[in-house]
């Protein structure tokens, strides 16, 4: 919800009503992004992942699905009917220091958190165990953090020791691993929270919290 609007991921689309205060039940979306309309559905079983405001009005998301490229999208606010992404991002990403990010299209199922203070997007990849975030975001994107691995090759579950397999509970998670991260959140104060978890039964089950002077 923004104090516009009340925006909804409806898997391939973007539903949004506009004056949230004043909405009833059963009341039509206002319009849509991602479909032709609100009853046609194109059958890509491509979809929007979860939504995150950055306060200065856009609204972030990853999209991707079905073995297609995950990319990360900005949208100007308030959204309009078939309005189309004012940034698109894609892999790989450069990191501070050297080196390239990338990740597959599961990423949409992964969290997504905004950090005002550097212009900085987190987000969990769950595939590859990790989160990371991309500074500069509007700008210059730049991976300068990675979390749950120990180098830019690490993709495992507990940085290998358990399976990567979501149905088979993992047994050896350290302070610094994670698996299957799933929803984020920063705080106030600018630290970041993860659920190191994601989907059915996939992960950790516990949930992290990473100061923001660490």
């Amino acid at each position: 919800v923004t104090s516009q609007q009340l925006i909804y991921s409806d898997w391939s689309r973007l539903l949004f009503w506009n004056s949230p205060k004043t909405l009833v039940d059963f009341q039509a979306a206002d319009g849509v992004i991602g479909e032709l309309d609100f009853k046609t559905r194109q059958g890509s079983f491509v979809g929007f992942g979860r939504l995150r405001s950055d306060g200065r009005g856009r609204l972030w998301t990853v999209k991707g699905g079905n073995g297609r490229e995950a990319k990360i999208l900005a949208f100007q606010l308030p959204l309009t009917t078939g309005e189309s992404p004012v940034v698109t991002i894609s892999a790989p990403l450069p990191v501070l220091g050297g080196g390239t990010l990338t990740w597959t299209w599961w990423l949409y199922l992964g969290g997504i958190a905004y950090q005002p203070s550097c212009d900085c997007l987190w987000l969990s990849d769950s595939e590859y165990n990790r989160v990371f975030r991309i500074r500069d975001v509007s700008t210059a994107p730049l991976v300068d953090i990675v979390l749950g691995q120990t180098n830019l090759s690490g993709i495992h579950c507990n940085q290998g020791r358990d399976s990567d397999d979501g149905y088979i509970h993992p047994v050896s998670p350290s302070q610094d691993s994670l698996c299957h991260p799933g929803a984020l959140a920063i705080d106030n104060a600018g630290n970041l929270s993860v659920a190191d978890n994601n989907l059915e039964i996939a992960g950790n089950n516990r949930l992290l919290q990473f100061e923001a002077d660490e």
